[in-house]
């Protein structure tokens, strides 16, 4: 199964049903596992014990008060009162929240959050469990809800950081848009959590103190905690730290309602988004998932996602313009349902695109879906809910879950009886009943929207024109012929084992594959598979690179076209793609289906065939994408800072361009695709996951084994790169922000060292902490930096550190230097204790949690092998965490010395706006 995987595991998640009452109406009931209360005064509470990963869990505190709690006059104070309470409460004053979260290993901005939403706050922390963590966690938790001081000093400083959160983009002015026209005349079209400059800059602590007294009322308070936790220290902490909270204002009522949905169209313009496309909208009642009918309507839309999927799969085997319609739908603040079904926009041809969507749906209300492709999918769905039994659910999956419970009512029950009730649905459902499923859906008003990055010229009277002359496709008379993948008949063959570092095993076979077993419990009924070898952008070029990934993941696989390759594979719980980075490339495929996703990576190595029709609609595709992307200035931007920054081969680095896309052809790609599967002995195999040994040894010895032999001794031709330091300005940006990037590079190291990782690592940690304190905090320039740092052996040895960030236009240059003269602290003198401490804890934690994953093995393995970087070991990762010291941070700091490239994006002008 492929596309529909994330959609139903999160659908999944929340239906897990109590009873087997095939009762429309039955009632769901919660998860028994979930141990849950109230308080005497209204605080309500969710624990979960989930022990994956060990020693870690995830604490929420939930406030049912939004920005739709705002008087006019407050607009954006429920989003301040959130800001307000990281600066200075009842038990910890400025800083001093994050600076001992810190020591506890909670990175600030990333284990640590909070979200204001129109109906609900909610703040979050990542946190080791022990004694003295949970002491203060829960101390944090209880002063958000009850203890937050509002300094007057501290209330005019955060406004600084509040406004440049709030900058007015391309993002912000489509949703707003669409708010005009989705939810008219609603709170919900006036009242957005990001509020209003003028309020803001206007706002009290005062006033602040006012809306937190009358809105974050104990009854309006859940806790909710997921994690490796003891179930009666957790209820205790929350008794003795929420007990005392009381009420100290009265919640006002708001008007919720929306107005009833009409038919009509709007047509957006927004160019900034860089996409075309057209949606065809139905309203429906809303409905919580607390039945099982509710469930039954879930499992509905899930059928008619997948079978339009599917029906334009076959109708499109051989057009030249690859236009395909998408189902889905979205709950309305808890009023309505809203259905939608979209497609691309190619030429800005809308009229084709709408004809499209019209013609689909009146197929399937006149014809119904294809019987074959409804069989194809119950099977696959029925396959997907036993596969989902056996897998364990992660903290984040969990605690998602009952946040929805108790933002939305949507009931998260037991997996086993998640299992039942889906499955039972499932054989209730007929291909009658999701065809008169959807016609109810479009039996009431239509609405047609469009997403443009210019006018199409498109009226609701085109529209209504073009509906009626739209000719039904029939989706039900696709037929399929008999076909299956090729490697069914294969033999298992030999192979040598031997015992590898860190618990894996490496099986050698006479084709030259090396295949690296890495058994992994804790991500239950999940494997991961990844064949991969050297040879990425640096080999090929970004654009050729691009091309080439695109057509090996267009859905064919051999002769097989994107339907046929589509109904052989869906029934199984796995994806396989094929990935291209900058040093390597190959596949990497996650799921259950071991024996499935290795027949496919078969099938696909042995055959790499691209077919000339793939090429034809990506051409069709890439080029409609690329005159949209060009326009936008983001790219503009991007691609500025490329030719500036970079010499040397930089085909490594340019962007596809429609040049490259044009002059593509079927010959040279296909000496591409080739040349990369030329031989099982040029990749590197990995499993890592929970699989039975001995099977996944067989499977691997039919599949693996059978690939084509041949080794290439020749190392990868490698496109190299210089960088150069320098400047750039531009006035053309589409927020009211300058965006500025800093990129300190050094591409000239001529000897690398795995240790200097490390020290890179520190060195981000402490950059970003100090750009908080010294511009955020202290002086409320920005909202936030992006730091990321790398230190890299191939495609060639380099070492980078970029900071990303939007401020005021008149501080560009002041906040770019404040970043500048941090670095060069920290050059000449290294990092504080406290900062090392710091970074220390929360590296070694959050490397731990991650090496209970499989896609952490995938990458540790393969790097291993490819480029000789060291397996991961907790204790001699550790031990290398903690061994670094001032010096190594100073050091790294020093690599960088003298190589920094600014590039700053000023607001357009007025006058150009």
């Amino acid at each position: 199964m492929k596309k529909l995987i994330f959609f139903i595991s999160a659908l999944l998640c929340s239906l897990s049903l109590y009873s087997a009452d095939a009762n429309p109406d039955a009632p769901l009931k919660l998860d028994p596992s979930v141990v849950h209360g109230e308080l005497a005064n209204g605080v309500k509470f969710y624990i979960l014990k989930n022990d994956v990963p060990k020693n870690s869990a995830l604490f929420y505190l939930n406030v049912a008060a939004g920005s739709v709690d705002e008087n006019d006059d407050e607009q954006g104070l429920a989003h301040f009162v959130e800001h307000m309470a990281f600066n200075g409460s009842e038990h910890f004053d400025k800083n001093e929240l994050v600076h001992t979260l810190q020591r506890l290993g909670v990175k600030f901005g990333a284990d640590l959050n909070a979200q204001t939403g129109f109906e609900n706050t909610t703040y979050n922390i990542q946190a080791q469990v022990s004694d003295e963590t949970l002491k203060d966690v829960f101390l944090v938790l209880r002063d958000y809800a009850g203890g937050v001081k509002f300094d007057e000093n501290e209330t005019q400083k955060e406004k600084g950081v509040i406004l440049e959160e709030a900058k007015k983009g391309f993002e912000r002015r489509f949703y707003e848009k669409r708010a005009t026209y989705l939810y008219p005349n609603s709170i919900f079209s006036r009242r957005f959590p990001i509020g209003q400059n003028e309020i803001i800059k206007g706002a009290t602590g005062e006033q602040l103190k006012k809306f937190y007294a009358r809105n974050y009322l104990p009854s309006a308070i859940s806790i909710i905690v997921v994690g490796d936790v003891n179930v009666e220290q957790i209820k205790n902490l929350i008794k003795q730290n929420f007990s005392s909270l009381s009420a100290h204002g009265e919640k006002i009522p708001r008007d919720l309602s929306l107005r009833p949905f009409e038919g009509g169209l709007a047509s957006t313009v927004e160019p900034e988004l860089g996409t075309n496309v057209a949606s065809v909208l139905y309203a429906g009642k809303y409905e919580p998932l607390r039945s099982y009918g509710a469930l039954k309507n879930e499992w509905l839309q899930a059928y008619v996602s997948r079978l339009m999927e599917l029906g334009y799969d076959a109708m499109n085997v051989n057009a030249k313009i690859p236009l395909k319609a998408y189902f889905g739908s979205d709950d309305l603040f808890k009023n309505r349902r809203l259905y939608s079904i979209s497609a691309n926009i190619f030429n800005f041809d809308a009229n084709a695109t709408l004809n499209s969507l019209f013609s689909a749906i009146k197929g399937v209300r006149e014809h119904g879906f294809n019987n074959d492709d409804f069989d194809s999918v119950k099977a696959e769905f029925k396959h997907q809910v036993q596969a989902d039994l056996l897998k364990n659910d992660t903290q984040s999956a969990q605690i998602g879950a009952l946040l929805d419970f108790v933002q939305n009512g949507n009931v998260k029950l037991s997996k086993q009886d998640e299992h039942d009730l889906s499955l039972k649905a499932l054989e209730e459902i007929t291909l009658a009943d999701v065809n008169k499923f959807f016609s109810q859906i479009t039996d009431g008003a239509r609405f047609t929207e469009i997403i443009s990055a210019k006018d199409l010229g498109i009226s609701q009277k085109d529209a209504e024109l073009l509906y009626e002359k739209a000719v039904p496709f029939n989706f039900a008379a696709s037929k399929l012929a008999s076909k299956q993948l090729a490697g069914a008949d294969l033999k298992e063959a030999e192979f040598k084992a031997q015992k590898g570092a860190s618990g894996t095993e490496i099986l050698e076979f006479k084709n030259g594959a090396k295949v690296i077993l890495k058994p992994l419990k804790s991500e239950k009924n999940k494997i991961a598979l990844a064949a991969v070898k050297k040879g990425g952008y640096a080999h090929f070029g970004k654009a050729r690179g691009e091309i080439l990934t695109a057509l090996l993941n267009s859905g064919t696989i051999g002769e097989l076209n994107e339907y046929e390759a589509g109904r052989l594979t869906s029934k199984f719980d796995y994806k396989l793609r094929f990935r291209m980075d900058d040093a390597d490339c190959g596949f990497r495929g996650a799921g259950a289906d071991l024996e499935a996703m290795a027949h496919e990576l078969y099938a696909r190595f042995s055959e790499p065939l691209i077919h000339a029709s793939s090429l034809t609609k990506y051409k069709t595709d890439a080029l409609s994408a690329i005159a949209l992307r060009d326009e936008t200035a983001e790219f503009k931007f991007g691609e500025q800072i490329l030719k500036s920054l970079y010499s040397g081969d930089t085909a490594r680095k340019q962007p596809l361009s429609a040049d490259d896309v044009k002059s593509a052809n079927l010959a040279d790609l296909q000496r591409d695709a080739d040349e990369i599967f030329s031989g099982a002995g040029n990749f590197i195999f990995v499993l890592s996951g929970d699989f039975e040994p001995v099977r996944a040894k067989q499977i691997l010895a039919k599949y693996i084994g059978n690939l084509k032999s041949g080794t290439s001794s020749a190392t990868p031709k490698t496109l190299m790169l210089n960088t150069s330091s320098g400047e750039i300005v531009q006035d053309y940006g589409d927020s009211d922000k300058s965006e500025v990037r800093m990129i300190f590079s050094n591409y000239e190291l001529q000897n690398f060292d795995f240790a200097d990782t490390y020290k890179f690592q520190a060195l981000k940690s402490v950059l970003s902490n100090r750009i908080v304190e010294q511009i955020r905090e202290a002086r409320g320039q920005i909202y936030s930096a992006m730091v990321h740092s790398a230190y890299v052996r191939e495609p060639q040895i380099a070492a980078s550190l970029n900071v990303s960030f939007s401020t005021e236009p008149k501080d560009a240059r002041a906040v770019a230097a404040s970043v500048s003269e941090i670095l060069k602290q920290i050059e000449s003198s290294g990092a504080k204790d406290s900062e090392l401490a710091n970074f220390k804890k929360a590296q070694i934690l959050s490397t731990k949690r991650a090496a209970q994953t499989n896609d952490f093995w995938l990458a540790n393995i393969t790097a291993h092998e490819l480029y000789g970087y060291p397996l991961y070991d907790e204790k001699s990762y550790a031990a290398s965490i903690n061994a670094v010291k001032s010096a190594d941070v100073q050091e790294a700091a020093q690599m960088l010395s003298g190589r920094l490239f600014t590039a700053i994006l000023n607001p357009k002008s007025s006058e150009k706006r």
